[in-house]
């Protein structure tokens, strides 16, 4: 039996011989296709909350995975944080700031989305065990 392999690449972001950061490249591809999955999950199945949030997620795993892209690509000389959070950045600079705080806001929406994903999912009406007993007291009358 043939087993898959997951080769991951980590490298060190160094600035004035300092480690500021490190990229793991092949886990970060598996987790931003996973995301776009989870995104397209959402938006066929949540309320709207929920479908707005599953089209931030499918987004983010497109941006994850074209900053990875970028990244295996180019190599060193890529400075792309993916096509959807480079946009933003654009815009923000454009308005007159700094273009690290468009990638703020950008990661900020994702991680909202992230989190109301694994709440909303776990909340979700219809599920658990309190819903059912829920249902049967308001037919009832």
């Amino acid at each position: 039996m043939e087993v898959a392999k997951l080769y991951a690449k980590v490298e060190f972001v160094r600035e004035n011989n300092k480690i500021v950061g490190y990229v793991i490249s092949a886990v970060h591809i598996v987790v931003s296709g996973a995301a776009l999955f989870g995104g397209m999950i959402m938006m066929s199945t949540m309320t709207p909350v929920g479908v707005i949030a599953g089209i931030i997620l499918f987004v983010d795993g497109i941006n994850g995975i074209t900053k990875e892209a970028s990244h295996l690509r180019y190599g060193e000389q890529s400075r792309s944080e993916g096509i959807f959070a480079d946009g933003s950045m654009e815009v923000v600079q454009y308005m007159g700031s700094k273009p690290e705080s468009g990638l703020v806001f950008y990661n900020a929406i994702a991680l909202i989305s992230s989190v109301y994903s694994i709440f909303g999912l776990a909340r979700k009406p219809g599920h658990g065990a309190c819903s059912d007993g829920f249902h049967e007291i308001i037919t009832a009358k």
